[in-house]
């Protein structure tokens, strides 16, 4: 006979952690899964694997976490930056083009 689950509780306590699957704590740092995931493996951010998805607990060390590897499969939010700057770094680019044009004119 199998054990019954227990429910969570609707309001949690205080002392209950917050958890963030991969996909969530992904969004909020601006990274790949696979980089959490590696990050978790590691000992860099608290939590735990159930089963086959992994939960991060939402404490101040992952608040302090600082992600300095982005892997392949950005999320929207750092694809946004990155386009916004490449863009602006190209406008810089032919600005200076433009202007050294004119001054060999």
């Amino acid at each position: 006979m199998a054990a019954a689950l227990m429910p969570l509780p609707s309001n949690p306590p205080s002392s209950f952690p917050s958890l963030l699957s991969t996909t969530e704590a992904a969004k909020l740092k601006g990274c790949t899964r696979q980089t959490i995931a590696d990050a978790l493996r590691r000992g860099a951010l608290q939590g735990s694997k159930l089963g086959r998805v992994w939960y991060v607990v939402r404490d101040t060390t992952f608040e302090a976490y600082e992600v300095r590897e982005t892997g392949g499969r950005l999320h929207e939010g750092y694809l946004a930056r990155h386009q916004r700057t490449r863009r602006e770094m190209q406008r810089r680019q032919r600005d200076r083009f433009v202007e050294e044009q004119r001054q060999d004119n």
